[in-house]
């Protein structure tokens, strides 16, 4: 029982390699999905109710969010057809991540994939909706939108690593303050 989460978390690294053969936006591409969204609150909701977080676990689930979010990008960005700002946007937010992904190596000596904030829980809720929201209506609009989050986000994770004297992938945001 102990060990669901950290199952989940893996199966969320593994699932995402699916999307490559399945049709976008088909039935089972939306299964894959959602099952990596639902794995995705379900892990932690379990570990702590477990009390079976571990550091191990907060960077798997780091890692598996990463995978997620790439894959799912690589695979959807060529179907939606959106102007080219968007998509200039969309590699923007990603060479902001890897700013940070360097920012966390250079200055804390660490392979940190992402901080958990406030922000970044918002973002991962858009893009766990946005598939449906483009399957059923104009993507353009939502994606925009999903872009403004991850922006915030994104920058906000920046300024966090970068002000911080210590590295805490837990911060909760700029103006939330966690243990």
């Amino acid at each position: 029982m102990k060990k669901i989460p950290m199952i989940l978390t893996f199966t969320r690294c593994i699932v995402p390699f699916l999307f490559f053969f399945l049709e976008p936006f088909s039935i089972p591409f939306f299964i894959a999905f959602f099952y990596c969204c639902a794995s995705d609150v379900l892990d932690g909701v379990l570990a702590r109710l477990l009390h079976t977080v571990t550091p191990l676990g907060s960077r798997l689930d780091s890692f598996a969010d990463f995978i997620f979010v790439v894959i799912t990008t690589a695979v959807l960005l060529p179907t939606l057809q959106l102007p080219l700002f968007l998509t200039a946007w969309i590699c923007g937010i990603f060479l902001v991540k890897f700013a940070i992904f360097l920012t966390c190596f250079f200055k804390y000596q660490k392979l940190v994939i992402g901080v958990h904030t406030l922000a970044n829980k918002v973002a991962g809720l858009a893009f766990a909706i946005y598939p449906l929201l483009a399957f059923l209506s104009d993507p353009v609009a939502p994606a925009g939108f999903l872009c403004f989050l991850a922006s915030v986000a994104v920058l906000e994770e920046l300024a966090l690593v970068m002000s911080s004297k210590e590295l805490n992938t837990d911060m909760g945001g700029l103006w939330i303050k966690r243990k």
